[in-house]
């Protein structure tokens, strides 16, 4: 994948690992400043966006149990622009 098919991607969980932790991955368009990541227990911790080749991506290791937990990117105004949910397991 080249940085310009890359750079489309857009935002979103593209997939998860099984184990302990887990560790989800995705990629953020140009538009997110910061991606928050709230676990079950609602304490939330902000991720590093990291570029390679022109594509901006995130990580982030999640916990073990049915309960899922969110991601949140926010642009640089502060306002929400997706989110979703990853669940241990599924």
């Amino acid at each position: 994948m080249n940085a310009t098919s890359a750079a489309g991607l857009g935002t979103g969980v593209m997939f998860w690992t099984d184990g302990v932790p887990a560790v989800a991955v995705g990629s953020a368009d140009q538009s997110v400043a910061r991606i928050v990541v709230t676990s079950p227990d609602g304490k939330t911790t902000q991720m590093r966006l990291v570029t390679v080749g022109g594509a901006r991506f995130f990580a982030f290791p999640f916990g073990k149990g049915p309960k899922p937990w969110k991601w949140t990117a926010y642009d640089r105004s502060g306002h929400a622009i997706v989110s979703d949910k990853v669940t241990p397991g599924t």
